[in-house]
This record gives C-alpha cells, structure tokens and sequence, in this order.
C-alpha cells in the first residue's frame, strides 16, 4: 500500500528540510502524511521526511539536530518524542518502529491558533487485542489510566493524585479496581496496581489474590520497563518496574504510608 503520496513528499522535503526553520504552514501536510501513512508508516520514514536521519534513528534510536528528544523503551513498544522550532511531536512505536501513534503540536502561536494533530494508527488496534487477550480484559479507550500514552510517575506519596487513588482503593479492599489497573496498558498504573495488592497482603493477615491477579501481578513483577521515579530515599528518577516491585521496595512503600493504612477505631 502506498504510504504517502509522491506530491507530498516532495513538498514536505522542500518546505521542512531544515526542521528547526519550517514554519506553520506546514501543518497541514504533516497531517496529511500521517494520515496517509495510518497504515504502514515507520518512524525512520518520517524522519526522512522531516529532513532527518531515519536510518541513524533506527541503529541508535536517537535523533540528531533537535530538541528535548525522549526515548523510552516499553514491552513492547517505544515512546519517542522531540521538539522542533515550531512543532512538538510524540509517537508510539512497535519493536519494529512501526508508528502505532503519533501526536503533532504546532508551538509558538497564539493561543486561540494552537493546533494538535492525533493519528491513531492501524497496527495500534492489534496492539490493543493482543493486550486484552493477555489480560482478559476490554481496553476502555476513553480512559486515560488504562492507555499507555502518558507517562505518570511513580510515587509513593498521598500528596500524588495517582498514588492517592491506589491508597483509596487498598483502605477500601477495592481489589476490583486495583484488578482494573492491573489490566492496563499503561505500565506506571500496572505498577501501582502491583503496589495496591501488595500493602493489602502486609496490612491484611490471610489476604490472597485470585489465580487470575496472581498472574498478572507475577508478569508484571518481571517487566524490564522503565518509568519515571520521584522518591525521598532514592536519587533516582526512573526505575525499571522489576525493580520497584522487589520486596525490600514494598517495605518501604510501606513504612512511608502504613499510618494512613492501619485501620481506626
């Protein structure tokens, strides 16, 4: 299947050459090849598009001559964003680096003329199934907790909305949510998740998950992902999630929040 058309290459190839001159108009045409290229468009593509080394992109995984750039590899796919003069572009990649999403932002206008472009790309629909028959599990699309496009950050802190909200859930012995987060795409909540059942394990004598979450919570406990880590006893900030979830790590997760845990009279 043809990705892009021969037109548009050649105008995105004269007009965006230099990345960090092309200038807004351009919009409309980097729209144009996503859209076209929905179905089989890889990342080193586009950056050849872009005026970029796609090749070199492809045996390093980094991208020279731009700003911010952020690579991140997940299981099993790739996070990859990075910053033009004008343009703010963010994708998800399989291990092939086969777009499976990308976000565009045109920067440096008005706010009443900023513009984001968001393809989803067909390979992202298999993703999706090969998820939910993993996890047994239907991936609410309109929940952003369950995709995997967001990076939270994982901490250990009721000061933190997310970390808040797991907390909830263990003083409610609310399994079947913590279940949910399990279940999503997003590797940061499935670590909190993991987190969830086990303080409920600590601060309940003879709790014990289903075969199902005992599962789950095993595969997840082995994944090598890195997430983004904010912590008063570790300089880091990030961590692979099999690491987070070692037991001497729990314990401390537990030691900064039991207080709140511990049942009251």
């Amino acid at each position: 299947m043809k990705v892009i058309t021969f037109f548009t290459t050649l105008l995105l190839c004269a007009v965006i050459a230099q990345p960090a001159l092309a200038q807004p108009d351009v919009m409309p045409e980097i729209e144009k090849v996503l859209e076209e290229g929905r179905r089989s468009m890889t990342l080193p593509q586009f950056l050849d598009l872009l005026g970029l080394d796609g090749k070199d992109y492809k045996t390093t995984h980094k991208i020279e001559g731009v700003e911010e750039f952020y690579y991140r590899k997940k299981t099993p796919y790739n996070k990859v964003s990075f910053k033009t003069h004008w343009f703010e572009f963010a994708f998800m990649t399989d291990t092939r680096d086969k777009i499976l999403f990308s976000s565009v932002e045109l920067l440096g206008v008005k706010a009443e003329e900023s513009r984001e472009f968001i393809q989803i790309h067909t390979d992202f629909e298999a993703f999706i199934e090969a998820h939910e028959l993993f996890y047994n599990t239907t991936v609410d699309l309109t929940n952003e907790l369950m995709l995997p496009f967001l990076d939270y950050t994982l901490k250990i802190d009721e000061t933190n909305e997310i970390c808040k909200q797991m907390l909830n859930f263990v003083k409610d012995n609310d399994t079947e949510s913590l279940e949910k987060w399990l279940k999503s795409m997003n590797t940061t909540i499935q670590t909190y998740g993991v987190i969830g059942f086990e303080l409920l394990k600590i601060r309940e004598d003879g709790f014990k998950t289903s075969k199902e979450q005992a599962k789950y919570i095993k595969h997840i406990k082995t994944l090598n992902d890195v997430i983004p880590f904010l912590s008063n006893f570790d300089i880091n900030t990030e961590i692979v999630i099999k690491d987070a979830l070692t037991e001497s790590y729990i314990e401390t997760y537990w030691y900064i929040i039991k207080d709140s845990l511990i049942f009251q009279d």
